[in-house]
């Protein structure tokens, strides 16, 4: 799905990742379409990091979401800030998002599982190259009404939430009607009221308003991409087939090697990975022990979750499938029945010393505790 933004140094056109990021899809395009971001400038615009706006009183401490409050990261360790372009949502740490956002002149992998990526440009990116405080976004509207003018924007964002909410308590829906915007398909419909005719808490008026508004938007900020049926009942039936193929590829659960896992866990950053073979006279339900550390402990959830993934896909089993436990201190254990994957930070490698658990060494002289007395019979 593809939004253009106007500012003043130019359009910017983007498209939005909505099936993967369908909260902060629906988020940014509501506040488009109230047009809250109109007349936000661009606060913040650092050469070679990013530019970040979506800050109505332009402090860059300000701005809401649809729903009023924070809302959750939509993280995905295929989303990364790998390329000039990138659209992400800025925060004050996890799961506060609101209604600012980022666009990278450069490629950031430090940001990666930090901020939500929802976007990226379609175009090149050259209006906004250079640092500058004067760079807004407004929409070009005539301001004909009173409801539609840029003073009045936040008491309108405001007055569209709560009509929202209202026309939410009703149940009786009529002339329900349909329209297709770029691949998805959207229900418009207005409820009555379920009380007497005589009592009117709803003012039609603005019902009239918010549908001609909703009408605005679709033609202005959504664009239709024409699809050949053919080809894509073709790429359809090419997905079945590769689907079928890869199903027939699968192996056996116990057939999963220490060496493909140790290499999907380096592909996805993750540090200090030590393999510990369990010896059979042990008869541990592990023949092999993979211990590593993240980053955070949303990168630890995220491994976790890459290496379920790459299990579901590339394997089948015949009982029950593998499955994810963790603790209350972060600490991830996946289990693969052969192989059991500990994910864990390093202060609780430190305190538990998984390494050691198998280790065939004596215990050291030193570790004697002294202060037990022998045995009565051995006393002089």
């Amino acid at each position: 799905m593809s939004v253009t933004l106007h500012t003043t140094a130019g359009d910017i056109k983007v498209e939005l990742f909505t099936e993967r990021c369908p909260k902060t899809s629906e988020n940014f395009l509501a506040l488009c379409a109230s047009n809250y971001y109109n007349d936000c400038i661009f606060h913040r615009n650092i050469k070679d990091f990013m530019v970040q706006t979506g800050d109505p009183t332009g402090t860059g401490k300000g701005g809401e979401s649809i729903w009023g409050e924070p809302f959750q990261d939509e993280l995905d360790p295929e989303l990364k800030h790998d390329c000039r372009g990138i659209l992400s949502m800025a925060n004050n740490g996890p799961d506060s998002n609101k209604s600012q956002f980022f666009i990278c002149y450069a490629k950031h992998p430090h940001l990666d599982l930090k901020n939500t990526v929802f976007g990226k440009k379609k175009v090149r990116l050259s209006t906004v190259s250079t640092p500058s405080t004067n760079l807004k976004t407004p929409k070009s509207i005539t301001n004909t009404d009173p409801w539609l003018s840029s003073a009045s924007r936040m008491l309108r964002f405001t007055q569209i939430r709560s009509l929202i909410r209202q026309l939410s308590n009703f149940t009786q829906f009529y002339q329900p009607t349909s329209f297709n915007v770029a691949g998805l398909s959207v229900v418009r419909s207005f409820s009555t009221p379920s009380v007497p005719k005589d009592e009117d808490d709803v003012d039609m008026k603005r019902v009239e308003q918010m549908q001609k508004y909703f009408n605005q938007y679709v033609e202005e900020y959504y664009e239709v991409e024409e699809a050949d049926e053919e080809v894509e009942e073709a790429n359809e039936e090419e997905a079945e087939d590769k689907l079928k193929k890869e199903e027939v590829e699968r192996r056996h659960m116990d057939e999963a090697t220490v060496a493909e896992i140790v290499g999907v866990l380096e592909e996805n950053r993750a540090i200090n990975i030590t393999c510990v073979d369990i010896p059979l006279e042990a008869k541990a339900p592990h023949r092999h022990m993979i211990i590593c550390s993240p980053f955070n402990s949303r990168h630890a959830e995220a491994l976790t979750n890459i290496v379920r993934r790459y299990a579901k896909a590339n394997f089948y089993f015949e009982d029950t499938p593998p499955r994810r436990l963790k603790t209350n201190g972060g600490w991830f254990v996946f289990d693969m029945r052969l192989i059991v994957i500990h994910v864990l930070t390093e202060q609780l490698r430190a305190k538990y010393a998984l390494e050691t658990l198998w280790s065939s060494e004596e215990p050291r002289g030193e570790d004697v505790d002294d202060m037990i007395p022998p045995p009565v019979n051995d006393r002089a």
